[in-house]
């Protein structure tokens, strides 16, 4: 979670001017979570349930090229 409004501790978090806070429901065991970040920059988030223990991360986005991913076209056969 990188939202200000949701932690104890706003100067735990921190995100790239413009971007969208995000943040994941809890994650159960046998489960994931993905994000895709769409602005370059540095990203500083906290688990919410475990900010008070110093659970904190760091997600650091280059710029790069777009990659777009197409499905490769089915034979008809004819």
């Amino acid at each position: 979670m990188d939202d200000p409004e949701r932690v104890i501790n706003r100067v735990d978090v921190s995100s790239p001017s413009g971007s969208v806070p995000f943040g994941s429901p809890l994650v159960q065991p046998g489960t994931s979570f993905y994000h895709v970040f769409d602005k370059p920059g540095t990203y500083h988030y906290v688990c919410v349930l475990h900010e008070t223990s110093g659970m904190r991360g760091t997600v650091i986005v280059k710029p790069g090229p777009m990659i777009a991913s197409t499905s490769p076209k089915q034979s008809t056969g004819q």
